[in-house]
Formats: C-alpha cells, structure tokens, sequence
C-alpha cells in the first residue's frame, strides 16, 4: 500500500518538473525495457556535418576502429546521451542512466555528449571513483586529485599522473570493508584502464578511463562512448559557424539583431542566462581552469578582469585556446539546429523543451521558418535519468556503483531482465529523494521528505518485492 510521504513528494516534485510529470503520467506504468522502446529520433541527413566531427573527434580518442562504426550508428538514429558530467564513469547517477539507455535493443554504441564544464568539486565527484561502504552505509570516493584543484573545471584540469594513480591504489589496500581479493581486483581494474588512457589532461583520460571500466563492468553491453559536449560543439562553432556569415548561429553569436533575439528569447530561461545566473553564450576560464560568467555590454563580453570581442575572430581563437566554452544554452542551440535528439534527464526534459520552443519563436522571427519548423518537430523528451542498479546489503538498499556491480559480479544480462520487471514509474519513484533535493529551494523543504529514505520508497511502490527475486 503506498505511503502518504510518497504522494506528498511526487506532488512537491511534479509541480516544479512539468515534462517529468507528462512523462510518468504516460509511460508510468510501462516496463523500463518497454518504455525505452517508445523514445524517438531521427536519422540524420547524409550532409549533417555533426556526423563527420563526431566520427573525427571520436577517431583521436578512440581510434579509428571504434570512430567509424560508432559515428556509422549516430547517423542513422541522431541520438546521444546527453546526461552525464564528464569524468570518471561510475557514479550512480550516471550508472543507471546508462543502462536505461543500453536497454535499447538496435544498438552496439552508447554514445554519451558529457558536460565538462563542471567542476572536480561537483556533487557528481567527475574525479573520482566510487563504491559502497556497506559498514557506513555511503558512498567512498577514490579521488585522484588534490584539494587545491577541485574548484576547476574537467574542461580545463590537468591530467591525472602516476603519483596521484599510485595514491589511490594505496588508498585501496586501506579500506577495511573490502576481502584482500576485492582489493586485488580494483588495483588490476585500475592498473589496466590506465594503461589505455595515455593523453595529456583529465578530459580526454576519462573518455577512455569511462569507456574501458564499463567495458570491463558489462563486457556483453553496448560500448559507452563519453565525448565532452563542449569540445564538439566548440569545434563546429569554430570551424563551421564563425566562418558563415549567412549562419543564423552566426548571427546570433555576432550581430546586434542576434544578441536582441538572444535576450529576447532566453533571458532568466533555466540553462541559458540573466537574472544572476549562468553566462551569456559562454563561460570564461581564469589560469586555474575555474570558469567564470560573462555579461554582454556592447559588442564585447566581459567578465571578472577579462574581457572578450563577440567577433569570429576572437571567439574562434579562445575556444581554440580553451579559454572559454560553450554554455549549454548554446550547446543545445547547436544541437537543436543540426536535429541531434538527446535523452536527457529530469532536468533537462524540462528545460531543454522550454529552450527549444523558444528557439522554434526565434528562428521564425529571424525568417528561418524551415529551420523553426525543424527545431520546433525535435524529440526533447525521451528520458533516462531513473534507477535500475539497487543492490542490498544487511537489510537496507541502496543504489549501486559501477564499482559495486563490479565486485559483485552484477552481469548486463541480469539488469535487463531486471528491467523487464520493474516500471518506469517505480524507477523515477526510487530517483525522488535526489531530485527533490535539486528541485525544490532549502528553504522550501519539508523535513519529513528530507528524511524520506529509499527503503521506504521501495516499500511503498512495490520495488521491494521486485528486487527480492533479483
């Protein structure tokens, strides 16, 4: 029988998160594996240039023997992740993201767009490994950077050296809930996925650091392919859009017309800019990689003591020198034009549909109606930011790491049948807590939510019984 704290906080979340409500109302009672059959997307046209940066961006990664097939499959359906923070896979957050994804049945890649422009401080811990202490009942994080460089962003952040590798290895052989053979195996985990990511900062190591431990994790699963978001869309901004005066991106990012639609449309939207939040089009770096915001007076952006001129020129020069990045209003701006459809999360269904309703109002106001036209038929709200990865431990649940699944030999077969059974509605019921500590301001919370725990929910919604046969 369901609770009454669990109505209270569907309530409290749905009110603020409108597109995850349309989402549960419709698909709720649909399998997970089920549900993920009804997302949609598109094939993209052969001239799409994304494709051919994407294949080119993956090719310096990964090799040309995963770049091929993998860009190969985005073009044929357009569609990427676009939920995770680029860093170190793992994390539960992105874990079960991932796997709702790889339930898709026509696909061997998992291409994932990962936003680097977080910090090695973030709540998601980009930096670090993670896993269970089943005596503390909480995450431990593996970190392999010092304190004094987590205020940077993953976009900027030097890479990880053998000293910082040798460091966590030790820290391994410390911690005291783990048999000396799980020890044994997390060093020879680590000892191998480090050898693959031989490159010269922590942005391109986590691409293959993330794809050889889900690799090793699930070897029966669709690849993950992590890219950082704001490295492809920097390159098209730079190579593409700066070059075309006739681009309507082109105009947006350099002409008086454009920066009026632009805070015309998006001013105060969530992910874009005003109102004391975010940037305008990009955020600046300072020299330890820590980003700042920029204002748009005149024909310049300014931003603490820099100072940048929204000319082709210069733009194209900074993001070449990783002084600044795309924010993700633009990201998605570029994502929308080029009819990329990204699975998102419980934020993004909701802010990303707003972002892309406007830009459908711009586009037409701009006489790009063919464009507007396009923009306004994208998917923005095919969603995979519940739980699927719940494991127990004397008498509590929680929800596992990549590293959790790992040390219990958790294969990818028996999470997809797992998913056979569990509803999508059950799924995003077990993920409220978390979104509600997001979704609603501190000083709103009700403390009986706040102390809501997973157990509970899983008894409420009937996912206790589910994962007692698992």
């Amino acid at each position: 029988m369901e609770d009454h704290s669990l109505e209270k906080i569907r309530k409290a979340v749905f009110v603020r998160q409108k597109t995850l409500a349309q989402i549960y109302e419709k698909y709720g009672r649909l399998a997970l594996a089920e549900y993920v059959k009804t997302w949609k997307a598109q094939p993209l046209e052969p001239a799409n240039p994304v494709v051919g940066y994407l294949e080119k961006a993956l090719e310096r990664i990964y090799g040309k023997g995963l770049a091929a097939p993998a860009a190969e499959q985005f073009s044929k359906n357009g569609l990427v992740s676009t939920i995770d923070h680029h860093g170190l896979f793992g994390h539960p957050f992105f874990l079960n993201s991932n796997l709702i994804f790889s339930l898709k049945t026509d696909i061997k890649f998992l291409p994932v767009l990962s936003t680097s422009g977080v910090s090695l401080n973030n709540s998601s811990w980009p930096g670090c490994l993670v896993l269970t202490d089943p005596k503390r009942g909480r995450l431990v994080k593996l970190s392999f950077f010092s304190d004094d460089q987590k205020t940077g962003t993953v976009f900027k952040s030097l890479k990880i050296t053998p000293d910082r590798l040798a460091q966590v290895l030790a820290r391994i052989s410390g911690l005291d809930f783990l048999a000396l053979e799980q020890k044994k195996q997390l060093q020879g985990l680590l000892n191998k996925v480090f050898k693959q990511a031989d490159f010269g900062n922590f942005s391109d190591q986590a691409c293959v650091i993330s794809h050889e431990i889900w690799k090793t994790v699930f070897p029966s699963a669709p690849q993950l392919v992590y890219f950082p978001l704001e490295d492809l869309v920097g390159e098209i901004i730079e190579d593409t859009v700066c070059k075309d005066p006739g681009h309507i991106l082109y105009k947006l990012l350099f002409t008086k017309e454009g920066w009026g639609l632009a805070e015309k449309h998006f001013n105060g939207v969530r992910g874009a800019f005003g109102g004391g939040r975010g940037s305008f089009l990009f955020w600046g770096l300072d020299e330890k990689g820590r980003r700042y915001a920029f204002v748009r007076q005149g024909s310049s952006l300014f931003g603490e003591n820099a100072s940048l001129g929204l000319e082709p020129e210069q733009i194209a020069a900074a993001l070449r020198a990783r002084e600044i990045y795309p924010t993700s209003l633009m990201c998605f701006l570029v994502l929308l034009y080029y009819q990329i459809t990204c699975i998102g999360g419980f934020n993004q269904t909701t802010w990303l549909t707003e972002i892309k309703n406007k830009f459908a109002v711009l586009l037409a106001e701009a006489g790009e109606k063919e464009v507007s036209l396009s923009v306004a038929r994208a998917e923005t709200g095919n969603f995979a930011e519940g739980s699927l990865a719940i494991l127990k431990n004397t008498g509590s649940y929680f929800k596992a790491s990549a590293l959790d699944l790992y040390l219990k030999n958790i294969s990818h077969a028996s999470l997809r049948q797992l998913s056979n059974k569990i509803t999508l509605a059950q799924s995003i019921e077990a993920e409220l807590p978390e979104i509600y500590r997001i979704a609603v301001p501190e000083r709103e919370r009700d403390k009986e939510l706040m102390a809501l725990s997973l157990d509970k929910i899983l008894e409420s919604n009937g996912l206790k019984e589910v994962l007692a046969g698992f």
